[in-house]
């Protein structure tokens, strides 16, 4: 996703803040014999500000970080024998013969020889995940957050907006009270995350290919190098891998076909997402005959391989729909002026629908609780991002987006 917002002209001020978001800086002022000695913090590169603002969001970043790593943490010093697990099947992965096993799969060899490495150094799974969520997240935070500057965000939004990011996935899946009132736990008309825990956490997958894709995504904001963006495929988790191709193959088509080069045309949307679609959908029809379906353990699992052509209705895709449609009504009764924010919605939504309903081309239906739980949920947060940054640019707030739906 932010691949695509660096395309974004640079000298925009998407903070849409006046007099550079609201911050306060502070000049320091000597007198002296000979003359004043004038000190600018942001010349000095110190960047010294106070603000409301920046205090709630950097307590919204520290509460988000203590939230889940005190209970490890205190877990630690205080059991006798230290088992934790954010996930109900991570210490299968985290286990020495877990990792053995998983080493011969696709999809899952990279984070399981990184396992087994840890395990021979004298780690146990328990260490793993404690060093795993307490090191990699933050990795992943600073990482986004320089994804977001290099795209023209400004700092304090980039800081929210990674962390936003990063947590999103439970917006979408049983972790929500919500999800988990009007849903149940099996493959229905409706696509969403069975799992009830943050998805970013689930150690050793997914959470190392969302450590590698937000470093080669920071490393491409800040170099334009392709070669970044595909070096990693290689190490992805399966299920975050599939996703992962389908945006970059429906970026570069962005790209080649002219789409950020001022047009906003919704055909372009529409055949970029399409002809993605069909390439990843081609592609999972081939693994099927070469490696799903031969496989006996696969084909035997009924919740894991499905054969069928049924479209679903993506929980996320759903809830990004309904943001694109607040746009839409925006731009229009308040006359917004930076639609590009429009475009960028519209390719989410496709994404989302499209990419939740592979098996609709390929046949095959592949644990998809799987993609909902580890990918399609970050796109649901991207969708969020958007959104409102969308509402910034335009300095549409409180009462202004109620006055602007009661225009309709």
């Amino acid at each position: 996703m932010s691949a695509i917002l660096s395309c974004c002209d640079g000298s925009e001020d998407l903070s849409g803040s006046p007099g550079g978001g609201g911050k306060t800086y502070i000049t320091f002022t000597f007198l002296s014999n000979k003359k004043n000695m004038t000190i600018n913090n942001e010349a000095a590169g110190l960047h010294v500000f106070f603000s409301i603002k920046g205090v709630l969001i950097c307590a919204f970043v520290v509460l988000a970080y203590l939230s889940y790593s005190i209970p490890m943490v205190y877990s630690y010093f205080d059991s006798v024998n230290f088992i934790y697990v954010n996930a109900w099947d991570e210490e299968t992965y985290l286990s020495y013969q877990g990792a053995l096993a998983a080493m011969k799969v696709p999809g899952y060899w990279f984070s399981s020889v990184i396992v087994y490495v840890f395990h021979n150094a004298g780690f146990s799974g328990g260490d793993i995940n404690l060093i795993f969520d307490c090191i990699l997240t933050p990795v992943m935070f600073f990482a986004l957050v320089l994804s977001f500057k290099c795209s023209g965000f400004k700092v304090d939004n980039a800081v929210f907006f990674s962390v936003v990011l990063l947590f999103s996935p439970i917006l979408f899946n049983f972790g929500n009270p919500l999800v988990q009132s009007f849903f149940l736990r099996e493959y229905g008309v409706f696509g969403f995350g069975f799992e009830p825990y943050q998805s970013i956490l689930r150690t050793p997958e997914p959470q190392l290919s969302c450590l590698l894709i937000s470093v080669a995504v920071a490393y491409y904001t800040k170099t334009k190098k392709l070669i970044g963006l595909f070096v990693v495929l290689p190490f992805l988790y399966f299920y975050v891998a599939i996703v992962y191709v389908f945006f970059l193959i429906a970026v570069l088509t962005f790209v080649r076909i002219g789409f950020f080069r001022g047009s906003t045309n919704a055909l372009r949307v529409f055949f970029a997402c399409f002809f993605s679609y069909f390439i990843v959908s081609i592609g999972f029809a081939a693994l099927d005959a070469v490696f799903f379906s031969r496989d006996v353990f696969i084909v035997a699992s009924s919740s894991l391989y499905i054969k069928t052509h049924v479209p679903i209705i993506p929980v996320a895709g759903v809830f990004a729909f309904v943001l694109l449609a607040m746009q839409l009504i925006l731009t229009r009764v308040m006359e917004a002026t930076h639609n590009n924010y429009n475009g960028f919605q519209l390719f989410l939504v496709c994404s989302i629908f499209l990419v939740s309903n592979i098996h609709v081309l390929s046949g095959v239906m592949l644990s998809y609780k799987n993609y909902m739980d580890y990918a399609v949920g970050f796109i649901g947060g991207a969708s969020l991002i958007i959104f409102i940054q969308f509402l910034i640019a335009n300095k549409v707030y409180g009462v202004g987006l109620v006055g602007g739906f009661l225009q309709l």
